[in-house]
């Protein structure tokens, strides 16, 4: 599968492995925008988006924008849903930049592993 060209007319930055797209930016209209454009790239090469597999957070160490509202972003009409923890190739990452949740993680199956006990 060839999607190297996904990302040439996107305003947003973007990483791209396989078959997965992260956009990332401080502009939601420009994601938003992004988000049409990489449907509209979908039907045009005859390949459907799974919304169900998409996710949206916002990375701050600022508490005043963790009180914020998250952006409403949809794909074909999906709502995205936003959430304040997301895992990326086994990595957990918090909302508040804080990697606690994945290093607990990360213990717990060290602890509970026949490795150790």
């Amino acid at each position: 599968m060839f999607i190297n060209d996904i990302g040439n007319n996107l305003e947003s930055d973007f990483l791209l492995y396989a078959d997965d797209l992260k956009l990332f930016g401080t502009n939601p209209d420009s994601i938003a925008k992004d988000l049409v454009t990489i449907s509209s790239w979908c039907d045009n090469w005859q390949m459907t988006v799974a919304p169900n597999k998409c996710e949206c957070i916002r990375f701050s160490h600022m508490k005043k924008y963790a009180k914020l509202r998250p952006p409403a972003l949809s794909i074909d009409g999906v709502c995205i849903p936003s959430t304040c923890l997301i895992r990326d190739l086994g990595v957990l990452y918090s909302s508040n930049l804080s990697f606690a949740t994945h290093i607990d993680k990360i213990t717990d199956i060290f602890y509970s592993s026949e490795t150790f006990n």
